[in-house]
């Protein structure tokens, strides 16, 4: 028998003491003010004072009750098979754009059920719909970036999981401040990788970006050195159009929303904000980082870049847990405790009498 949480079992012999304790400061508290302040013929009478005999009785079904509590907590389980999982050997992070500009509806039609067709949606749908199947027992993790980048989801092959936080949780500005801080973004993927991903695993990059960028030209340097230092290899996807799109209020997140009532498009200084995809930005950035760039206009222009999707095969051994039965039976003590001691004397009776 192994046990999962064994720290649990620590808490066993502290909560055997603190009933006895509490218990036997009740009998000493009850019996010191019964001979004080109290009648013991009337007290006798009127009061359910346990005996010394049925105390003990209570404090050993009590102590014993916590005690199995204690030991379920700790998951006593027996090893039951060893069972082997595929595992894949490419780990990806995407790092996506989520600023304002992302919000340009230039994809109308073509996002699948990300019915708003923006800039944020194609990106959405491309993972959901492209990357995510493509990688099966191989792990993808999400950075996104406006003001600052933001962890959105670490590297994993919980499909589902990203599934929803694509869908549900990637949207207009769901990382912190204003802006496009793209340098941010690339070292917190160089940070996924150093934290979860082995030396041996082939690490890609995807930037889906429309080329806008804030970054001063040393931050943007220091990402660059950080992902050749590691040899990743780096795609980069530029969305939008080359004619600029205005971007409609509807598509802001709903604090913009706010700011902006009465708009229909988003304005700066009284002008309507235009953007566009800056192709001098995206393939300068490619260059620098020795990627591959390509255009989108529609979700089939997306292509991974070529990679060897060897899957290992990693042995986990498996437990049945057996915490069920302690929890049970302490539960039952627990109750048991406080229902056979219901009927009972006073001993201070036989001192009044005498």
């Amino acid at each position: 028998m192994v046990f999962l949480n064994p720290l649990a079992l620590w808490f066993a012999v502290p909560a055997v003491l603190l009933v006895w304790g509490l218990l036997w400061l009740y009998r000493r508290n009850y019996e010191a003010t019964t001979r004080g302040y109290g009648d013991a013929p009337l007290m006798g009478s009127s009061s359910q004072l346990l005996g010394r005999g049925r105390l003990r009785l209570q404090c050993a079904i009590t102590a014993t009750g916590m005690a199995l509590i204690a030991f379920a907590a700790a998951r006593p389980a027996i090893r039951s098979d060893n069972i082997e999982f595929p595992q894949g050997t490419v780990d990806v992070v995407a790092v996506t754009d989520v600023s304002r500009s992302m919000a340009a509806r230039d994809y109308i039609g073509k996002t699948g059920d990300m019915t708003n067709g923006t800039r944020l949606d194609m990106v959405r749908h491309i993972l959901r719909s492209n990357l995510i199947p493509s990688l099966r027992s191989n792990r993808l993790g999400i950075v996104s970036y406006a003001g600052a980048a933001f962890d959105q989801a670490y590297l994993t092959d919980d499909y589902k999981a990203l599934d929803w936080v694509v869908r549900e949780g990637m949207t207009m500005t769901s990382a912190p401040g204003e802006g496009s801080c793209i340098a941010d973004a690339l070292l917190l993927a160089c940070r996924y990788f150093d934290t979860d991903s082995p030396p041996n695993h082939q690490r890609l990059v995807i930037v889906f970006s429309d080329g806008g960028t804030d970054d001063k030209d040393e931050q943007l340097e220091k990402a660059f050195a950080e992902c050749a230092r590691r040899n990743l290899k780096v795609l980069v996807v530029g969305l939008g159009k080359e004619v600029p799109s205005a971007i409609p209020v509807a598509m802001l997140a709903p604090n913009d929303r706010l700011k902006m009532d009465g708009e229909t498009v988003l304005k700066i200084n009284g002008e309507t904000a235009m953007t566009a995809r800056n192709d001098a930005v995206l393939t300068g950035l490619a260059g620098r980082l020795n990627a591959r760039y390509i255009r989108l206009s529609d979700a089939s222009d997306f292509e991974m870049l070529p990679l060897d999707f060897e899957l290992e095969a990693s042995t986990r051994t498996a437990y049945r847990e057996l915490y069920r039965y302690p929890m049970i039976l302490g539960l039952v003590a627990l109750m048991l405790a406080y229902a056979v001691v219901r009927k009972v004397r006073n001993p201070l009776r036989r001192d009044s009498s005498s």
